[in-house]
């Protein structure tokens, strides 16, 4: 029996034919979403996996991806461009995030966003 990669279980079991699992298709709501954003957050977790993960349709599984801390800054920069406010506060209020992508958040169209951005860049330069 061959071994898997971490997570290559999870992945060929969400993903089919490269299309994003949408938690619309499980049947009881909110299941499968809790399970793979405690996957995100796992320390081992690949930048693959994560980039997969950061297009789901559900804003929580965006915001898990946020919050782990090996998110690849190519991820996170992609995010900060993320339609949900929520996803692109939770960037801008993460102190692991690259100082570039928090500029591009400082100017924000939600000010909420952008005010969060500004206090975690004069956080972190203190």
């Amino acid at each position: 029996m061959a071994v898997q990669e971490p997570f290559s279980f999870v992945e060929d079991s969400i993903y089919s034919n490269s299309a994003v699992y949408s938690p619309s298709e499980h049947k009881r709501e909110g299941d499968a979403p809790v399970c793979m954003t405690g996957m995100s957050r796992h320390l081992n977790a690949p930048a693959n996996f994560l980039q997969r993960l950061s297009l789901s349709v559900d804003v929580d599984m965006r915001i898990a991806v946020v919050d782990c801390k090996n998110a690849p800054d190519e991820v996170l920069l992609f995010l900060a461009d993320d339609e949900s406010p929520d996803v692109r506060y939770a960037i801008a209020e993460n102190h692991n995030v690259s100082i570039d992508v928090l500029k591009k958040l400082s100017a924000d169209s939600n000010p909420y966003v952008a005010d969060r951005a500004e206090r975690t860049l004069l956080r972190r330069s203190a």
